[in-house]
């Protein structure tokens, strides 16, 4: 019964990734179990096209960085902010930013074990907003379904701007909280 209900779980959690599901069981547990359903809504979004050659702008952030690290990013920079965790006493930690003094603007934004990688990365498919959270746990599992990160690895948190951005600064802030 387990080897069968995971397949199924693993199967439904895409699916409910992808759109609003409504699902119903028949059948008992002792015996076989039929699960239907049906939904709709709007898909995952597509994987960016990964920009050519290196990030434009390459930094490393201290594992507790909390001074609002300022980025002059142009419409066409894509971002590499490399860092290094370690073992926190929190239930989670997270790097995250959003713009500083400048229009908001669309950005796509993976977690990864690779400078400038915006496919799947450690904690998914790449995510768009205007601003940027990353959480994850140190070395510890969790109920969140958040990545669990190796501490003393090398991680990299990669943005680039998705919406059509055609000039000025938009520069942006960036923190990690252990």
């Amino acid at each position: 019964m387990t080897k069968l209900l995971a397949p199924l779980l693993l199967l439904f959690t895409m699916q409910a990734h992808a759109q609003i599901v409504t699902c119903t069981t028949t059948g008992s547990p002792s015996t076989m179990v039929t699960i239907t359903c049906n939904g709709s809504g709007t898909p995952i979004p597509p994987i960016p096209p990964i920009p050519p050659g290196n990030c434009t702008i390459n930094l490393t952030v201290p594992w507790v960085y909390t001074a609002n690290k300022v980025i002059p990013m142009g419409p066409t920079d894509t971002i590499s902010i490399k860092f290094v965790p370690q073992v926190s006493k929190s239930t989670y930690s997270s790097i995250s930013g959003a713009e500083w003094q400048a229009p908001a603007a669309n950005r796509t934004y993976t977690l990864s074990t690779k400078p400038c990688d915006f496919g799947v990365g450690v904690g998914g498919y790449p995510k768009t907003n205007s601003s940027v959270n990353a959480s994850f746990t140190v070395g510890k599992p969790n109920t969140f379904g958040l990545p669990v990160l190796t501490a003393g690895a090398t991680y990299y948190l990669n943005i680039m701007n998705t919406a059509p951005v055609t000039s000025g600064s938009h520069q942006m802030f960036v923190n990690l909280l252990p």
